[in-house]
Formats: C-alpha cells, structure tokens, sequence
C-alpha cells in the first residue's frame, strides 16, 4: 500500500523506496520494462485468507483420517499447553519473516545485508523485503519456504504422530502464508522468461518484475 493511499511510510520503508529507484533506473537503462504485480490490502487480505485456507485443508482432513481415535481432554495439562501454543504461534510469525530473510539473503548479491525487515504498524503487519532484483527460482524459494518449514512439513509430521496442537499450528502457519501464496499465483500467471528479475515492491503488497 502505498503512501498516497491511507498510511506514512515508514523511514525504513521511504529508504527502501529510494534503494527501489535507483535499481529501477539502473535496470531500465539497462534495457528492462518494470511490471508490477501487486494486490490492494482488501484483495490481500480476502484473496491470501482464502488461498491459505484452502491450502490447509487436505492436510486437516489427512490428520483425522489417519488418527486411530478422536479425544479432546481438558485437564490441567491442557492450559499450560494452550498458553505455549499460543507462545509458540507468534513466535512462528517472527520465524515465518526470518526464513524469507535467511533463504532470500543466499540468493542475493550482498547476502543479509539485502533483506529489510519491518511492521506495518496501523495493520500490524510483519513483512520482510528484499532490497535485490532476484531471478524467478531465488525469488520463488524464499517466498514459499516459510510455508513449507513451518506448515507443510510440521503438518505431515503430525499426521503420522497424531499430535493434534502441532496440526493446528502447522494448519495456522499453512494459512497465515495464504498472502505468499497469492504472490506466487500471480507470478505463475504472468508468463515471463528466464532473464526476468524480481524485486520487492518496497511501498505495496507485491513485487516488480523486470524483463528484456
């Protein structure tokens, strides 16, 4: 979103802008067209929620199909539980920005020294940019490894051992990522060859994609 519509950027975000130009100029001048591919906050958040979802689905409906018998307990052991599933689920957000630092950051020229973290306060949202212009393989990892490490994965797991706090969970970050996962259909849905690089929009939900 961008500061024209509801909110100030931030001093991190107006740095980011500045770092998005120059690379957007170096890169027209350099023979690329700018495209973006970015989503209005309503569209994010209805879209995202829906796709994320619909992504946790099958593997909800997996865990019961193979649990051997359904029992919701409440004894004393259950709200100390609770509380660490709750601990456990923001500590998940902050992971969930970290890996796309981390995964990101191995595909960039200056490693860490690229990623930007930040929250947008008057949505409370947590996000983590890339300041590098990505090829489509680096850019698309680092999107979806948050998904796959903290609900995939954790999801699978849980169907075997029948853990149910740790379906839940991995079902909660498997939606959580629902905007990720919005991002990536619209990059698979705009078709573009291998030379074209991605880059963070700094101010919008998105990106800009930069192609020959």
């Amino acid at each position: 979103m961008s500061q024209s519509e509801d909110r100030k950027l931030t001093k991190g975000e107006e740095k980011r802008l500045t770092i998005f130009n120059e690379k957007k100029a170096q890169l027209i001048q350099e023979g690329y067209t700018q495209k973006d591919l970015t989503a209005g906050l309503v569209e994010a958040n209805v879209k995202g929620s829906l796709y994320g979802v619909i992504a946790a689905i099958p593997f909800v409906v997996l865990y019961f199909v193979f649990l051997p018998k359904f029992e919701f307990i409440v004894d004393d052991a259950y709200f100390r539980k609770y509380l660490i599933f709750v601990g456990m689920m923001f500590a998940c957000i902050v992971i969930h920005e970290l890996i796309h630092g981390v995964t990101w950051s191995f595909f960039s020229k200056n490693g860490f020294k690229d990623i930007a973290f930040g929250i947008i306060w008057k949505s409370l949202n947590p996000y983590c940019a890339c300041k590098e212009a990505l090829s489509l393989k680096g850019y698309f990892i680092g999107l979806l490894m948050p998904c796959v490490i903290l609900g995939i994965i954790p999801s699978i797991i849980s169907i075997f051992t029948h853990n149910g706090w740790l379906m839940a969970l991995s079902a909660i970050m498997i939606a959580g990522a629902g905007g990720d996962l919005l991002i990536g259909k619209m990059i698979l849905d705009n078709k573009t060859d291998k030379e074209t690089l991605y880059l963070d929009h700094p101010t919008k939900i998105g990106l800009a994609t930069f192609e020959k």
